[in-house]
């Protein structure tokens, strides 16, 4: 069974997004940050996933996590906005794998 790289896909959907590049620019990490970064920036990360064993396609479910880190509330929800409107709905790129729903 292989597990596809949702992250290079979800990182690949983020910076492509004038949106969100407007807002943090190349900032988009994938688990952690790095040390002392300056806001804005964003970090994604898999939250859980699981193996749903439902049918012979191996149906995994992934639950990823994108915090949006800015200087106040307001300006998260903006961006947390921009995020939103780069994934809902839109298919992430997974060499070997199908994304039918993000």
């Amino acid at each position: 069974m292989s597990i596809p790289n949702i992250d290079s896909g979800l990182y690949a959907k983020l910076s492509n997004a004038a949106a969100v590049t407007s807002i943090v620019s190349t900032k988009i990490y994938n688990l952690i940050n790095v040390e002392n970064t300056a806001l804005p920036y964003l970090v994604f990360y898999m939250a859980s996933g699981i193996n749903a064993n439902v049918n012979p396609s191996q149906f995994h479910r992934y639950v990823y996590r994108v915090d949006c880190w800015e200087t106040t509330a307001k300006k998260a929800r903006i961006l947390a906005g921009a995020v939103h409107d780069a994934l809902d709905g839109q298919a992430l790129s997974l060499t070997g794998h199908t994304n039918f729903w993000t």
